[in-house]
């Protein structure tokens, strides 16, 4: 299902396209931070996880609606 978006997105539009990788971006961010106990501030990542939401319905909507 996440490679199709990425292939559907590469085709319809490189916004489409950045707006997923900047989703992926943010929970890999997170997973990473998690992973090596980062101190960071929790509304950094609560922030970065409602504009990765937003990114990533958006673009997904945008997909669906091509297709």
């Amino acid at each position: 299902m996440i490679i199709e978006l990425f292939i559907a997105a590469a085709l319809y539009g490189l916004a489409l396209l950045l707006g997923l990788a900047l989703t992926f971006t943010i929970y890999i961010s997170d997973d990473l931070a998690h992973q090596f106990a980062w101190e960071l501030p929790a509304g950094l990542f609560f922030g970065g996880f409602l504009l990765a939401m937003v990114s990533a319905l958006n673009s997904s909507v945008r997909i669906c609606w091509h297709v």
